[in-house]
């Protein structure tokens, strides 16, 4: 070989070798951009998951329908997510325990029915399983219902286990906040005489503050005398309000007027 080939040989051999070096590289850089990538697409997934919601605070199974299906179905058109905690399972029905529970389940499946209608997801409804008819009783000690016997929730509530006691229901709802922040809630006012409401009104205000949460609360009133409406009725919600058919058990028809009020009068909020 003579040196002019050896000196073809020679360069061709370095070329080969930074060729093969720049690829090398490249493959590092690309390496690293999909890496980087990787991890955007991840961060964009972790906020699509917190992202903010709006919550409606309801004492019972069926008080989410009655102060806010309307208002519900709008947030749900416009693709905002809504969450529904729902404190107790409205339980407060016999002396019998069992006839309790069981009055419990039912009330649970209508407002999972009713919520589907509306674009809510099972999974976006928070049955806490707290103590009917005596939420306001609930302090540093364990409290245990009257109707159920029971003094903690059971394994078909949110969390399993959990004592009557008014620190583990304030967990349980900064927990739930810490996962989706809340945009603005909707809470039970202070002037409805249901002590139950007053009470899910009051430990709402208490969490919000000791949060810091500077968001909007929307006040409603359901145990009222709320005057109807002239010349308006909202067949929809009527038809919402009637899937909670174990409701309507009085003889005198009061209850089934206090329900079907609801639909006599637009969805109304204080702040």
């Amino acid at each position: 070989m003579d040196f002019l080939g050896i000196g073809f040989w020679y360069e061709g051999f370095f070329y080969e070798k930074n060729y093969k070096k720049e690829i090398k590289n490249n493959l590092a850089i690309i390496s690293e951009k999909i890496r980087q990538e990787k991890g955007i697409i991840k961060l964009i997934n972790l906020d699509i998951e917190k992202k903010p919601t709006v919550y409606i605070f309801s004492p019972h199974p069926d008080d989410e329908i009655l102060c806010c299906a309307n208002t519900i179905k709008a947030l749900r058109n416009k693709k905002i997510p809504v969450k529904i905690i729902i404190f107790t399972n409205g339980d407060a029905k016999d002396i019998d325990n069992k006839k309790s529970i069981e009055y419990g389940k039912i009330r649970k499946k209508e407002s999972i029915r009713a919520l589907s209608i509306l674009d809510i997801e099972v999974s976006d409804i928070f049955f806490l399983g707290f103590p009917d008819g005596n939420l306001d009783e609930l302090g540093d000690e364990i409290v245990s219902s009257p109707f159920t016997g029971k003094n903690k929730t059971d394994k078909n509530d949110y969390k399993s286990d959990i004592f009557y006691k008014k620190s583990a229901l304030i967990q349980i709802i900064k927990e739930i906040f810490s996962k989706n922040p809340p945009k603005e809630i909707y809470i039970p006012s202070l002037k409805d005489t249901h002590n139950d409401h007053k009470f899910v009104g009051k430990i709402a205000r208490e969490i919000i503050k000791k949060e810091n949460l500077n968001i909007p609360i929307y006040q409603y009133i359901i145990h009222r005398n709320n005057p109807i409406k002239k010349d308006y009725f909202d067949d929809n919600k009527w038809n919402l309000i009637q899937i909670f058919n174990s409701q309507f058990h009085n003889s005198d028809n009061n209850y089934y007027n206090f329900m079907r009020r609801f639909a006599e009068i637009p969805e109304k909020f204080y702040q």
